[in-house]
């Protein structure tokens, strides 16, 4: 099993990375359509800071999972972690959120402004953990 090859602070990395991106795309980039999409003002969407530690919980296992992957496959490059993001990214996050957000109303643009996110965050996390693989 890779588990025991695997390197932490690599993980560690790509997690911060993750909440980096995020904090960007929903802040600076995109926040204000976001919350317009989402139908609510700043007011209603109330302190993020209890999402902001589930959020961190979350991307950890993320960060993890994504490593376990990347080692498991032998991935040793930059690109090729890149492309490992890209394609769990694409084939399984964008995906699941294309169906239910088609069985929950939600529009295109919401849709892509979440979506996009964590591709995007996804061939980041694969860059990094493809590099700095043992």
């Amino acid at each position: 099993m890779v588990l025991g090859n695997l390197n932490w602070l690599a993980v560690v990395l790509a997690t911060v990375a993750y909440f980096a991106i995020g904090f960007l795309w929903y802040t600076v980039l995109f926040g204000s359509t976001w919350i317009r999409l989402m139908g609510k003002t700043r007011e209603e969407m109330g302190s993020p800071g209890p999402g902001y530690a589930i959020t961190v919980v979350a991307e950890l296992i993320s960060a993890f999972v994504l490593a376990v992957i990347i080692g498991a496959m032998g991935i040793k490059t930059v690109t090729d972690g890149a492309l490992a993001g890209l394609l769990l990214g694409v084939g399984i996050v964008a995906t699941a959120y294309g169906i239910e957000s088609i069985f929950a109303g939600r529009s295109a643009p919401l849709y892509l402004i979440n979506v996009g996110y964590h591709v995007v965050a996804l061939i980041v996390m694969g860059a990094i953990l493809g590099h700095l693989h043992p």
